[in-house]
């Protein structure tokens, strides 16, 4: 089976969370966001109720998105740990 590939931006907001977290924490975010390109709907992504978008859980972070089409929208990377979602 040929999955399709499809373009991923991130938010002005997941960008400069995405920056302001030491370089492992970045490559491993990076790395996950990067995946959603061949499979935007992975198992562990889980749908927000009365929402369309989604969160996966990396570590101590969250990454929320959206599908538009055939693109990903990151809009944002949360820390679990300081409570934010």
């Amino acid at each position: 089976m040929i999955k399709r590939r499809v373009e991923v931006k991130l938010s002005e907001g997941a960008t400069e969370m995405l920056r302001k977290l030491p370089f492992e924490d970045q490559k491993r975010l990076y790395g996950v966001i990067l995946s959603l390109r061949t499979d935007p709907f992975p198992a562990r992504a889980e749908k927000i109720p009365m929402s369309e978008s989604y969160r996966i859980t990396v570590g101590a972070f969250r990454i929320l998105y959206e599908m538009e089409g055939t693109t990903v929208r990151v809009e944002a990377i949360r820390s679990i740990l300081a409570g934010l979602i």
